[in-house]
């Protein structure tokens, strides 16, 4: 059996997801749409994979021959669209961040189970290959018990409106994207301190403010710190706004230090993995990844996707849990949104929100 796929947006991630999809013996990618899509991009789209492309959302959710869908659409509209297909009866890989408030993250989840269909949320750094080795040294010990991390993820730039008349785009329109940078990207990290951990976090402290933004209330920067329920603290360095050429022009800097009561991980999901264990005079490189692999059309990234939607027709097909929950996905915004409130109020904030 194969699983019949339907993908709502064209930009990067669908782009990425149809890619995965297509990737895979048993998933079929038949349809594609998007709405905001400018003038015969969409239909490009869908020549370029050899799909269908449909006009609207509505006609390709009433297709018979899609099972499930791919939403990849701005982050304010991924519950109008959730809902609208879970109605239809189709099951549901959403990306990340969820949705922009725990209120929306709920109504996708309850229209879920109502409906019958699997919600996986496509955090992709689970899938990524350095992402996923640390995870697997983690889990098998090799460094005992994880009590620290510190993770940051920055990068270039200057957030700014284009000149009059070009078109804008969405991400520099709050009602679309969210408060931030920080739901959009840093949920990336959220998700990765409780995959790694299998912790819940239970305290948010933020210092965060409008750092070379131009976009109205917009924070852009954040220090983060955090405290988990199994008594592991982290913290957060997220910025996309740092004057160029930041640590690396050519990517965002991504890495993650993990410390456990018998060794240490360093993990950079673009370049390495590094352990060191309790009584080594040296560290150990156990990945390597080239630059070029981290690229739309590299093995790491294609290998990223390929995984994370074969792990969600799987669920499907097998019926079995999404590795990726709509718990999981809620409890990364909520931890997000707790930090936006931090560094308003100066003041931890207790989770659950």
């Amino acid at each position: 059996m194969r699983l019949r796929v339907g993908i709502i947006g064209i930009g990067n991630m669908g782009r990425a997801h149809t890619e995965g999809f297509l990737g895979l013996s048993d998933a079929q990618v038949v349809a594609v749409t998007d709405t905001a899509a400018a003038g015969d991009a969409g239909k490009s789209f869908a020549a370029k994979y050899d799909l269908v492309h449909e006009d609207s959302l509505e006609s390709l959710l009433s297709r018979p021959d899609i099972d499930a869908v791919a939403i990849t659409t701005p982050h304010a509209l991924h519950m109008e669209h959730s809902l609208m297909a879970m109605e239809a009866g189709k099951h549901v890989l959403l990306e990340k961040p969820m949705e922009v408030s725990l209120e929306r993250c709920d109504r996708i989840i309850e229209a879920a189970a109502k409906a019958g269909v699997k919600l996986m949320v496509a955090h992709s750094h689970r899938y990524w290959p350095g992402d996923a080795l640390a995870k697997k040294i983690v889990d098998e010990g090799g460094i005992g018990k994880v009590v620290m991390v510190r993770d940051a993820l920055v990068s270039g730039g200057y957030r700014a409106y284009p000149p009059a008349g070009e078109p804008r785009r969405w991400n520099l329109d709050p009602a679309l994207y969210g408060p931030g940078g920080l739901l959009a990207w840093g949920c990336h990290c959220m998700d990765r301190f409780r995959f790694w951990l299998q912790s819940d976090c239970i305290e948010v402290y933020a210092h965060g403010f409008p750092f070379r933004t131009e976009v109205p209330d917009e924070i852009s920067t954040h220090m983060i710190m955090m405290r988990f329920d199994n008594g592991a603290s982290a913290t957060l360095w997220y910025s996309e706004t740092l004057p160029r050429p930041a640590w690396t022009m050519d990517h965002a800097y991504c890495r993650a230090e993990i410390v456990g009561d018998k060794g240490l991980l360093d993990v950079n999901p673009y370049a390495f993995v590094r352990l060191s264990q309790e009584g080594s005079k040296e560290w150990e490189e156990v990945y390597r990844c080239c630059f070029e692999d981290t690229r739309s059309d590299g093995k790491a990234f294609k290998a990223c996707w390929h995984d994370e939607d074969e792990a969600f027709v799987r669920c499907v097909l097998d019926d079995t849990e999404p590795p990726v929950t709509g718990l999981d996905g809620r409890k990364a915004v909520e931890m997000c949104l707790a930090a936006y409130e931090s560094g308003l109020t100066g003041r931890a904030v207790k989770l659950p929100l």
